[in-house]
């Protein structure tokens, strides 16, 4: 795992190599979006990720994750709306394939 600055630059394991660009929002929230390669969307490692058993969050919000397996390759870029207390209201991200939103609630 590459960081710099409370954020993560890249991170490999086995075949698979990514890499991450950030806004310069701070990251209020802690949020990391549903789809990245921290989590690979294992139910587990969210509830894990958001308890802190898992570290501390990204101190930016991610714009752009790339990823490598092997031969293949994807890039994912996230967008965000702020509330007007600078916290995620809503992450969509695409991808070559697919575009998704989530929205977020911050009590």
């Amino acid at each position: 795992i590459e960081r710099n600055d409370g954020d993560v630059l890249s991170f490999s394991y086995d075949d698979s190599q990514y890499t991450y660009t950030y806004t310069s929002n701070i990251n209020k929230g802690g949020i990391l979006p549903i789809d990245n390669g921290w989590l690979d969307v294992e139910a587990e490692l969210h509830i894990a990720y958001y308890a802190g058993i898992l570290g501390k969050p990204t101190k930016h919000l991610i714009a752009s994750q790339k990823d490598k397996f092997g031969y293949s390759s994807n890039e994912e870029t996230y967008e965000y709306v702020l509330d007007a207390d600078e916290y995620v209201k809503t992450c969509t991200i695409t991808s070559k394939d697919n575009v998704s939103s989530y929205n977020y609630t911050f009590k």
